[in-house]
């Protein structure tokens, strides 16, 4: 029993195991006392236990593993929650927004479309190209 305990231990301890059950390979005292050392201080590999988690557990995101009927219904409610969020910030923002200089004429920016100010520019840009010609 100690033979194959002591060549399973030095497989599972690589080098470090090989030099050190090297010594002791004989020596089944070793072995007992090496087993006795590695059920008390060693972990074993798989993780351990089950961890301990209540039966029963209520979330408004539906608890453990919640799996709603009405999930659809959820979902386009938060997706239309979250859409006028960003409605809203994003006209809050397009209301707000400045330029330190006027872009060059013909390049392109998305904010063109909704920014205030680019927009008078445009329409300047315009007027003037049309009165000189």
């Amino acid at each position: 029993m100690a033979g194959t305990y002591l060549a399973r231990c030095r497989r599972s301890l690589g080098s470090w195991g090989r030099m050190n059950l090297a010594f002791h390979h004989r020596s089944s005292w070793f072995a007992s006392v090496w087993l006795a050392i590695e059920q008390q201080f060693i972990p074993s590999q798989g993780g351990g236990g089950k961890v301990p988690y209540p039966k029963h557990v209520w979330s408004p995101a539906g608890g453990w593993y919640a799996q709603p009927a009405n999930w659809r219904g959820n979902t386009i409610i938060a997706g239309g929650v979250m859409f006028a969020i960003v409605l809203c910030t994003w006209k809050f923002s397009a209301e707000r927004e400045t330029w330190a200089h006027n872009p060059e004429p013909g390049s392109w920016y998305p904010s063109r479309r909704w920014s205030k100010q680019l927009v008078q520019f445009d329409k300047e840009q315009r007027l003037k190209s049309e009165g000189k010609e």
